[in-house]
């Protein structure tokens, strides 16, 4: 029998150590992590092929003149992007966007002991401020490579003591109609297309067109399925005891669809045509091209194109998790639970839960981020995956090298 030197065996067993450990290295070295690690990441996105996101690192007191109409305490979030922090001199930042290759965002922000300012920065510009002829500005949007935003006019305090002259969109610096109120900027086949609201109804508005159907409620923002304005409307009827129902139905280019159902919501575009969640009784189901699908399943979610197919998330039983159905296949059913799909660089991903509540993802085949306190957020960034995750009670955005 031949014995191999002990220098030699303590040597090979050490290799043997090191290629495992060092292949689990590699696999997380895939990866990066982008920021300093904080309190929480909200709102990660693409801007320019960075990505870019909302992040707090602390708590702090409201103005003193604030409590009672505010929270003692809020978060201060502001902007990570191209490793830079921006706004941390701002109260917070609400919202941001990419505007014709430019970070433009809503601030918040303290202007004395009586009021708060909220006003948009895009291009190095502040527009809204409380010495312009707007009590309130927001929902920054690019159509056409123009920045349109929504406007309250007006003059006086941004919460008492003004005098409101009604909502408008102003749009490459052009103010456009005056409306008692109006939401969900968009744009949809090069037009600005928005939700406004007079004498109690809201109807669609796009450039200078204002549809002629007019509804008690609408569910936003409209969007383009096979290069019609599509979205959802809402009607209260009163039923024979009295109470008042909500009444949903998809509008699809003008044509009012799914009103023979109970409820029907969600629409979507799937290998151009259209789709959506419908409800007849206690049953829920997807309604695509003159086919139902899922009226087998317990509570039936929105439907979701992956790769030109049907996707969406059904539930096991009442007591128990979600998984996937995807172009007819069961997937994740071995997960305690998972979230609605989405498709990331083709390939089907969605977020899973582990018993205890805590989150990682599944990225094709592949399990990702269950080396952290938790993974979630999937998104794509410059053909990559990214996600937000915490390790060690600090919250980090982590990417694909």
């Amino acid at each position: 029998m031949r014995y191999i030197p002990i220098c030699i065996f303590l040597c090979l067993v050490a290799i043997s150590g090191c290629v495992t450990h060092s292949s689990e290295r590699s696999s997380f070295r895939e990866f990066i992590e982008i920021g300093n690690g904080y309190e929480d990441i909200s709102d990660l996105k693409e801007i320019n092929g960075l990505p870019a996101f909302l992040a707090t690192d602390s708590y702090r007191p409201a103005p003193r003149s604030a409590v009672g109409r505010f929270p003692t305490r809020s978060q201060n979030w502001f902007i990570v992007y191209n490793n830079e922090e921006l706004g941390k001199n701002f109260i917070s930042i609400d919202y941001f966007t990419e505007i014709d290759g430019k970070l433009t965002y809503v601030v918040s922000n303290y202007v004395h002991s009586a009021d708060f300012d909220t006003f948009i920065v895009y291009d190095g510009k502040e527009l809204g401020k409380t010495d312009s002829n707007y009590i309130l500005v927001d929902s920054p949007t690019e159509v056409n490579r123009k920045l349109a935003y929504r406007a309250l006019r007006g003059t006086g305090n941004k919460y008492w003591n003004s005098s409101r002259e009604g909502y408008v969109v102003v749009y490459d610096e052009t103010e456009g109609r005056v409306y008692d109120d109006l939401q969900d900027l968009t744009a949809i086949n090069d037009k600005l297309c928005y939700f406004a609201f007079n004498q109690s109804k809201w109807f669609l508005v796009c450039n200078d067109y204002e549809s002629e159907n007019k509804y008690d409620g609408v569910v936003g923002p409209p969007i383009d399925v096979a290069g019609k304005v599509t979205y959802v409307a809402v009607n209260y009827l009163q039923t024979k005891a009295g109470y008042i129902q909500m009444k949903r139905f998809i509008v699809h280019d003008n044509q009012e669809i799914g009103k023979q159902y109970d409820d029907a919501s969600f629409p979507v575009e799937i290998n151009g045509s259209l789709a959506y969640l419908a409800r007849q009784g206690d049953k829920s189901f997807i309604v695509y091209n003159g086919e139902k699908y899922g009226g087998k399943y317990v509570d039936v979610n929105r439907p979701i194109q992956i790769n030109a197919r049907l996707a969406y998330s059904v539930g096991k039983d009442f007591e128990k998790g979600k998984f996937i159905v995807y172009d007819g296949q069961e997937i994740g059913k071995q997960y305690y639970s998972v979230r609605d799909p989405l498709e990331i660089k083709g390939k089907l991903t969605f977020v899973t839960y582990r018993e205890n509540w805590t989150t990682f993802i599944v990225y094709g085949n592949q399990e990702i981020g269950k080396n952290y306190e938790w993974a979630n957020y999937p998104t794509e960034i410059d053909d990559k995956l990214a996600f937000v995750a915490m390790r060690d009670g600090k919250v980090f955005v982590v990417m694909e090298q």
